[in-house]
């Protein structure tokens, strides 16, 4: 673990640029325990062959840098498992405090534009140093275009290297994976940094498939009539989802969906108290919920769907990204995959 020579604790710093731009002057700015510098530079040097052009009058350097006292952070950057990518959603937390309150202040404005929470799909780039030595790698997210950088040509599609043109294509003008489709929303929230929305959509998607499985069981029974189904569903006010997939789910299709997987009583039950601490206590912001909710509520829908209780198809590496976030959390509870489990599941 590094430790400053000096007696003092080590200065972490983060240098991240992100793709947004608003009415900051450049400067110090202090945020909890930590220094936020802002400025607008057109071009930034990052070790490659040639200087990286950012977009002019859409791009914003931030600077954070904080001492960190009880080398948490560093022990954090020089792991070398899934821990080292944790401190930078930590200093986007940081970033987002100083943003809001811009946002706060010009609601309606045009300052106001292009203001708002940050995440980790914001960053054109980023990277880390330990007292002023790089940890770590540079990570990029701006696109390079070889007509500015041709260093960066590397033979394939100079627009779409992944080939994801032709997967995309036929998904572009068809009502492919419908759920799936309502699921992309929450990753966009969670890559955007609103983690909040991300459990309250997560856990909405989640109660509106139920309730949809349910009442197809119940037409299977007879039971046609929407009123009547309406009645039975709005009858279960406290803790609905887990009624819903457990005593109700087992009357109507004869099981429970702890039949199908084991953790679900307590992954649901945890669910739906994160999901009510934020819509009725105003709980704040949290990654790590927001991460594991997307995966409950996608595994829940997988093992209905194994069963033949709903048919629903998930994109490739969907569900496998929902176990990786919740798994690259800090504290995943025990219902969480780890090791093996995490790259293949039997709903899958």
């Amino acid at each position: 673990m590094t430790d400053s020579t000096n007696g003092k604790p080590p200065t972490i710093q983060f240098v991240v640029c992100l793709s947004l731009r608003g009415p900051i002057k450049p400067g110090d700015y202090r945020v909890e325990n930590a220094t936020i510098n802002v400025s607008y530079p057109d071009q930034f040097a990052l070790g490659l062959p040639g200087p990286i052009y950012l977009p002019a009058g859409a791009s914003t350097l931030f600077v954070v840098s904080w001492e960190d006292d009880k080398l948490r952070t560093a022990k954090l950057l020089e792991s070398k498992s899934h821990e080292r990518h944790l401190p930078i959603h930590q200093v986007l937390a940081l970033i987002s405090k100083l943003l809001m309150a811009f946002k706060l202040v010009r609601i309606g404005h045009a300052d106001g534009m292009r203001i708002r929470t940050v995440g980790i799909s914001d960053t054109l780039f980023f990277y880390s140093l330990i007292d002023s030595r790089p940890t770590g790698n540079l990570n990029m997210g701006l696109r390079l275009d070889p007509r500015l950088h041709p260093w960066a040509a590397t033979g394939r599609d100079p627009w779409d290297g992944s080939g994801t043109t032709e997967i995309a294509l036929p998904h572009v003008d068809a009502d492919t994976f419908p759920i799936a489709r309502r699921f992309v929303r929450c990753f966009e929230l969670l890559e955007h940094g609103f983690y909040k929305e991300t459990v309250i959509v997560a856990h909405a998607i989640l109660d509106d498939t139920v309730q949809s499985v349910v009442r197809d069981q119940l037409r299977l029974k007879g039971i046609e009539d929407k009123r009547s189904q309406d009645s039975l569903l709005r009858a279960i006010k406290e803790q609905r989802l887990s009624i819903y997939l457990g005593p109700l789910l087992k009357t109507v299709a004869g099981i429970t969906l702890a039949e199908l997987w084991q953790d679900a009583p307590q992954a649901i039950k945890w669910l739906n108290t994160v999901r009510n601490d934020i819509a009725h206590a105003g709980s704040g912001d949290s990654r790590e919920n927001a991460c594991k909710a997307i995966f409950v509520a996608t595994k829940a829908i997988a093992a209905l769907r194994s069963r033949g209780l709903l048919v629903c198809e998930f994109p490739a590496g969907m569900l496998r990204s929902a176990r990786i976030t919740a798994a690259w959390t800090p504290n995943p509870e025990a219902w969480v995959p780890i090791g093996d489990a995490i790259e293949t599941d039997p709903f899958d």
